[in-house]
């Protein structure tokens, strides 16, 4: 049974399928209807409604999970000015005196509702319109999974990436790391231009010409450096990465044909990584990819309930790099990535991650309180 820690319980109204008209009906007299590709918004005195078309479209208007829906523009100006008011706004809804928000989702035979909503968040800001795109709306009541299979047809899996590159860690973990990310990576078309500067050891520059075209393994919470930026700086040192806020950067000398990476500024000396150059950008590639997505899950879990996500995956057969944590392990197979880290107490926390969201379906079966679900 899965279950949420936020403490959401199912919509008490229930998902019978309503009627449009019925559902334009709840806006109150003189209500508007906006029609776009993938929602239509009805605005009118007693609610704010929106309805959504179903399918899975991750960086689109859709219901994305069990407890959120994304509206993506271009909006209509009356709805974007109501969004943006209530974004500015944010506080307690009295549904007596302000209007309700309220979710629906169009299936066979008329809508299923989604229950309250709430404004989450704005998104991403569009310079030249000088405007939210992308807005963030919570659903109030967890969706069931019946429901949000409705909402949200699932959709074939392709087969999971391979973990033969497991095999390649011993003897070369240069060859391992090229093997993940175009596994890890297959949907991403690659670039065959990317031009590495000569002097860049063979481990990064074999990563640089994996990950051409696939910025994300570049990384989005710690970032590597792109090849044009690689050059040794007056110290002869090549700096070539840095953590998301600048506590760091990452170097290491390049007439060192593998060499140790340390992490500089950091503390008033360098602290050196437990592994060469080749091991930690394996790890690097592996930490980004649990960490970022695209489908995530999330939890604190028991070393039993540890033991029931990873049982059918294979251990990464090295220790971590320093930073996040050294004692930090990962378990890949079944189209999953499983980044786990010593909590407080006899307990782990994991960040799990898929390219295709069906594989994060089986997840669903655990006894898991997951505080965030993307499957």
């Amino acid at each position: 049974m899965l279950t949420s820690e936020s403490g959401s319980r199912p919509w008490p109204g229930g998902f019978d399928v309503v009627s449009e008209p019925d559902v334009v009906t709840l806006s109150g007299a003189g209500a508007r209807v906006y029609r776009t590709p993938y929602a239509t918004y009805v605005l009118g005195p007693d609610a704010f409604i929106v309805v959504v078309e179903p399918g899975d479209r991750p960086d689109g208007t859709a219901v994305q999970d069990r407890q959120l829906l994304k509206l993506t523009g271009p909006l209509p100006d009356e709805v974007n000015t109501f969004l943006l008011q209530d974004l500015i706004h944010q506080g307690p809804r009295s549904p007596a005196t302000e209007t309700a928000l309220l979710g629906f989702v169009r299936v066979e035979g008329g809508c299923m509702p989604l229950g309250p909503i709430a404004l989450g968040g704005g998104g991403v800001y569009d310079p030249c319109e000088e405007r939210l795109v992308e807005y963030r709306l919570r659903l109030r009541h967890a969706l069931p999974f019946e429901a949000l299979d409705r909402a949200r047809p699932p959709l074939h899996p392709p087969p999971p990436p391979s973990t033969t590159w497991l095999d390649l860690v011993p003897d070369d973990p240069v060859a391992a790391t090229r093997e993940f990310i175009t596994g890890w990576y297959a949907d991403v078309p690659p670039r065959r231009d990317v031009v590495v500067p000569r002097s860049v050891p063979a481990a990064l520059a074999s990563f640089h010409t994996a990950a051409a075209g696939r910025d994300e393994v570049l990384g989005r919470q710690d970032h590597l450096f792109p090849p044009h930026m690689l050059h040794p700086g007056e110290d002869g040192w090549l700096e070539f990465g840095a953590e998301n806020q600048g506590g760091f950067v990452l170097a290491f000398d390049p007439a060192t044909p593998d060499p140790t990476v340390l992490y500089r500024y950091w503390t008033d000396e360098p602290i050196v990584d437990p592994h060469p150059l080749s091991t930690f950008l394996l790890l690097f590639a592996l930490y980004e990819a649990s960490f970022t997505g695209p489908y995530l899950a999330s939890a604190n879990l028991t070393t039993e309930q540890a033991q029931q996500l990873t049982q059918e995956l294979r251990r990464v057969p090295l220790r971590n790099r320093w930073w996040p944590s050294t004692d930090t392990e990962f378990h890949v197979g079944n189209g999953l990535i499983v980044q786990l880290t010593p909590a407080e107490g006899a307990t782990w926390y994991t960040f799990t991650s898929a390219r295709h969201r069906a594989h994060l379906e089986p997840l669903r079966h655990l006894d898991i309180r997951w505080k965030i679900f993307q499957g």
